[in-house]
């Protein structure tokens, strides 16, 4: 790094060796070195065990933390868990492993939120089953397994524009990312239009009558019908490069792909759902199981069954939340490589 040009002339003043500094070509495997805050930095090593980062292009890490955090709580949807993900992260950090102890106590701290938001602690979801009866979840995400599976697609829709959006900063404006960019804020236009103009009035309009949501609906629907028609066209000027120059070909290809592309990996996002379904299932049995023998008996087999079904949701946590980081959104942005800065290092002898 040219921060440590100085300490290493200094190093070799007293030795009989040539130092030749020059920068790096495009072609230069260059050896890679992050530097991210202490809030973030454990996440290079979620980079580190993935795709890597190439000295050519900038450092996605931010990107990759919040999407873990988000994805992660998701998997989990459950209080209880996000407890003991965070019981784990600091038992990691204890243990010297800093980087991931960083991750998943962070990842810990925001599931903790999440299941709070969606009421639910170890199976048990608020005002069912005798748990707090009277009371009810902030947020239907864990009591209506349709609500969870709508929303991890509404996910899954802000999380590709997202990935668009990180392909333009990272290569510019002037490839398809910006046609999908462009075709996904039209769909999400779309969608509000149809099922929620009532939500996306009440951001503007302080007193709804029928007539203001009306109003909101048709702007929406026209501006997703303006940035549908915005994206194909910049898809037929910037298109993918697949057949090299043959335009055409590549115009066809990028218009098929985009589509079609952004429908599966919205879609991919339902193992969201289907993870937290699974564990809350799981939960709910142990709870339900333990709760046909007496007291200490009782106890037992709730911690040993929750402990097992936490190992089970953190092992598809690990597995799928990095699977739509790196395939799913990774692949529209990031480049890769492996090659990280590992140097020798001066030893002093006491």
């Amino acid at each position: 790094p040219a921060e440590n040009q100085l300490d290493l002339q200094r190093d070799l003043a007293s030795f009989g060796v040539v130092l030749r500094l020059e920068d790096p070509q495009r072609e230069s495997s260059v050896p890679v070195k992050l530097r991210n805050k202490l809030t973030i930095s454990g996440f290079e090593a979620i980079v580190r065990s993935f795709s890597g980062i190439s000295y050519w292009e900038k450092d996605f890490t931010p990107v990759v933390g919040p999407l873990f955090m988000v994805f992660g709580a998701l998997c989990l949807l459950d209080g209880g868990y996000g407890l003991l993900l965070l019981i784990t992260g600091l038992w990691l950090k204890r243990r010297g492993n800093a980087d991931f102890g960083n991750v998943f106590t962070i990842t810990g701290i925001f599931s903790i939120f999440v299941g709070m938001l969606a009421g639910q602690y170890f199976g048990l979801i608020v005002g069912q089953d005798d748990f707090l009866p009277g009371h009810h979840p902030p947020t239907m995400l864990a009591a209506d397994p349709m609500a969870s599976f709508i929303f991890s697609l509404v996910v899954g829709m802000l999380g590709m524009t997202w990935s668009y959006a990180t392909a333009i900063w990272q290569r510019g404006w002037r490839t398809n990312a910006t046609g999908s960019l462009l075709f996904a804020l039209g769909v999400v236009s779309t969608v509000a239009a149809s099922t929620s103009p009532e939500q996306v009035a009440s951001l503007f309009i302080r007193s709804q009558s029928p007539t203001g949501v009306e109003m909101v609906a048709q702007i929406l629907t026209y501006l997703g019908y303006g940035l549908l028609g915005a994206g194909g066209m910049a898809w037929c000027v910037f298109p993918e490069r697949v057949f090299g120059d043959a335009h055409v070909p590549n115009v066809a290809w990028t218009l098929y792909s985009g589509v079609t592309g952004f429908g599966q990996d919205t879609m991919s996002h339902m193992r969201l759902f289907g993870i937290a379904l699974s564990g809350s299932i799981m939960a709910m049995v142990v709870n339900q199981i333990s709760a046909l023998f007496p007291t200490i008996v009782t106890i037992l087999i709730a911690v040993v069954g929750h402990f097992f079904v936490y190992l089970l949701a953190l092992l598809s946590l690990y597995i799928h939340t990095n699977r739509l980081i790196f395939l799913e959104f990774g692949s529209k942005c990031f480049d890769g490589g492996q090659h990280w800065y590992s140097p020798l290092r001066r030893e002093g002898k006491v």
